[in-house]
């Protein structure tokens, strides 16, 4: 018989707030201490106590736990330890009418599951440390246990300040499992993973990686820091490179260019991705450098294309600068005279005060000082020494550049010094007469007369024109293997023709295809002088002054737009004479163009020189120098605002260049970015 009912109660208890009727009904709370609260329909006689029983076995047993002295809920429930409690409350009235205590197997009015332990939660993956690139999807897998879970307990959070704040990315997961979350695209960040566990008692548990995993969006820093000269083909380029997204660099790889930028060449990379890197090179010249830098995630700066400037222009001054001695070669002088020693030293890196002057009067077997440390102006006041007599004299003028390399020239033949006057004498016949009437007196030393004015130009003879013949084949092949015979030939011809312009001009071919700009500079204008009416040398002093100008418009934008300037000067020149070459019309676009990038750009030139380039691609005697003219061509009409016939350029110069090459593929790369830049007026 049911105890409530026969006492004509209605009496039912509430747990935490839930009403508890016939069913049983269970809570889990994290709390030990609760109220339990009941409800009682009162009879006549009235409520005398209330008493609690407690279970912890499932109703097998139960355990008196106290009495409601006042009959005014709640009752106080303070749990010895966790675990599953059930609860049955016991009525009895002012008459004596009770409820019959709990036996086994009554079942529980109420049931709390006391749980106060934190879910345990272990991150399996990722660990911390691991490094995305741009884009990446993450995946964080989990393991959460615990004794009162719900259906989905799991939050996934991140946060980008070391846990300062923390961003949900998933919710309400499996206790175990995994999940997906997208990084960012672009940025550079660390980021801490959480996964945090709640059970139905409200308890807490999370797991933290012990390190940030790492999102590196950003491409190396890399700076090329030198050297701007260098004494030999051997140079040590120094730079500064930083992975400033976290993910560490991977490759850092140094291109050239020997033409200030026109073309570039891959050289190599460096095995320990520590400055320097070690370049060499057989031959001396103005280099242009470039570095590209890779990190482990795919991150890159860009590689340079044609056109591109250098970020580091080095020197490679391992020739000595060349010197030729105009006087004292033969000749006789007297001792105590003041004569002038006359010179030429030409380097493009000569030293100040570069010239020391020495003579000697025994061959050259010992040597003594003239001067030292005088400016090259080429000249110099010498008083020959008193009381010498020698016919082995001779004179050395030897330069220094600022590298310390030294040329020198020496007397071509030895002079006389001779400090004492000749005697004669006179001899006569027994009968007083002198033969020959012979006057005996001392005779000064012969003094040299002064030069006669330059002879006419004579032709060269048939042989020697061969020999030009044969140098202008092998420079126009690039026949690499006869350069230093090529110099020596030519060499040899302007010291026995001195007038011959031909020589000169092919000497200064010579010096350009080396990149020795100086030295060519100087024989093209020599021939030029001796040659007006020959395009070619015009030309060629064109390219001398057009990669001059890129090699300077990093850091010398005034000197590079008057070599930009001179370049087109020379190419319209060379336009004006025969013979007819499809350079002429290349250099003067290039030139055009040039002088833009240096500052000196506007509508009229660019126009002038799409149309100079225009003709250079329809008289192409290459696929290369058609590649070469249809890229400038692209970037004239791209300062014009032509962007669809500028991108249709850079299209036609990577099927010149051949797709697969460095120049190909960054011209079809100019042509795709062009394609997706909105339209824009010309300035």
């Amino acid at each position: 018989m049911n105890c409530k009912t026969l006492c004509g109660f209605a009496l039912a208890a509430v747990l935490l707030g839930m009403p508890l009727h016939a069913e049983t009904a269970r809570k889990v709370t994290g709390q030990r201490r609760f109220n339990i609260s009941y409800e009682v329909d009162e009879n006549l006689a009235g409520l005398s106590s209330v008493e609690l029983w407690v279970t912890t076995d499932g109703g097998q047993n139960y355990k008196f736990w106290g009495r409601d002295e006042d009959c005014v809920p709640p009752i106080v429930f303070e749990a010895p330890e966790d675990g599953t409690y059930g609860f049955v409350i016991i009525a009895t009235d002012k008459a004596g009418n009770r409820e019959p205590t709990p036996t086994t197997g009554t079942a529980p009015e109420a049931v709390a599951v006391v749980d106060t332990t934190a879910p345990l939660v272990r991150i399996d993956s990722p660990v911390g440390g691991e490094i995305f690139g741009p884009g990446t999807n993450l995946e964080v897998r989990w393991t959460a246990t615990d004794a009162n879970f719900g259906d989905r307990p799991v939050d996934v959070m991140l946060s980008s300040d070391a846990g300062n704040t923390w961003t949900s990315v998933a919710q309400s997961l499996p206790n175990s499992g995994s999940t997906i979350v997208p990084l960012p695209g672009a940025a550079a960040e660390r980021y801490l993973v959480k996964v945090v566990a709640r059970d139905l008692a409200g308890n807490v548990g999370q797991a933290v990686t012990a390190t940030p995993v790492v999102l590196d969006g950003r491409a190396p820093q890399v700076k090329l820091t030198g050297p701007k000269v260098s004494p030999t083909g051997n140079i040590k380029v120094t730079y500064e490179a930083e992975d400033i997204g976290g993910a560490g660099l991977a490759e850092i790889i140094l291109y050239y260019t020997t033409d200030g930028g026109l073309t570039w060449n891959m050289y190599g990379k460096d095995p320990d991705l520590t400055s320097p890197m070690e370049f060499r090179s057989e031959r001396g010249g103005s280099y242009g450098f470039f570095l590209q830098a890779k990190d482990r995630v795919g991150n890159s700066t860009v590689a340079p294309r044609p056109g591109t400037r250098p970020e580091l222009v080095t020197l490679i001054d391992n020739m000595p600068p060349k010197v030729e001695l105009l006087s004292f070669n033969g000749g006789a002088y007297r001792g105590g005279d003041t004569q002038d020693i006359r010179w030429t030293a030409v380097d493009d890196n000569i030293a100040e005060r570069p010239i020391t002057i020495e003579y000697s009067v025994d061959g050259g077997n010992t040597w003594q000082v003239i001067a030292r440390n005088e400016p090259n102006d080429g000249i110099f006041s010498w008083t020959l020494p008193q009381q010498t007599n020698s016919n082995r004299s001779l004179v050395r003028v030897t330069a220094v550049d600022a590298l310390g390399n030294t040329g020198a020239a020496v007397s071509r033949a030895p002079f006389i010094i001779d400090s004492q006057a000749p005697r004669s004498r006179a001899s006569f016949d027994l009968e007083g007469r002198t033969p020959g009437a012979v006057i005996v007196r001392p005779v000064q030393p012969a003094v040299p007369a002064t030069p006669a004015p330059d002879a006419p130009v004579q032709p060269p003879g048939a042989a020697v024109e061969q020999e030009l013949d044969q140098v202008e084949k092998w420079l126009a092949a690039r026949d690499t293997a006869k350069l230093g015979e090529i110099l020596g030939i030519l060499d040899g011809i302007i010291i026995r023709e001195p007038h011959n312009g031909r020589a000169y001009a092919l000497r200064g071919w010579y010096y350009l295809a080396k990149s020795m700009y100086g030295e060519a500079l100087t024989d093209l204008e020599k021939a030029a002088s001796l040659r007006p009416q020959d395009g070619s040398i015009y030309l060629n002093l064109s390219k001398v002054h057009f990669f001059r100008s890129r090699t300077m418009a990093e850091s010398d934008r005034g000197r590079a737009a008057e070599e930009a300037a001179n370049a087109m000067r020379y190419a319209e020149k060379a336009l004006s004479l025969p013979p007819d070459d499809p350079d002429e019309y290349l250099f003067s676009g290039l030139a055009l163009v040039q002088m833009g990038e240096v500052g000196q750009g506007s509508r009229e030139r660019y126009n002038t020189a799409a149309t100079r380039l225009t003709a250079a691609v329809e008289k192409g005697r290459s696929a290369y120098s058609v590649g070469v003219a249809c890229f400038w061509r692209g970037l004239a009409r791209e300062k014009l605002g032509e962007l669809a016939a500028a991108a249709a350029d850079y299209d036609r110069a990577a099927d010149s260049f051949g797709p697969l090459t460095e120049e190909g593929k960054s011209a079809r790369e100019r042509a795709r970015a062009l394609r997706a830049t909105p339209a824009r007026r010309t300035p």
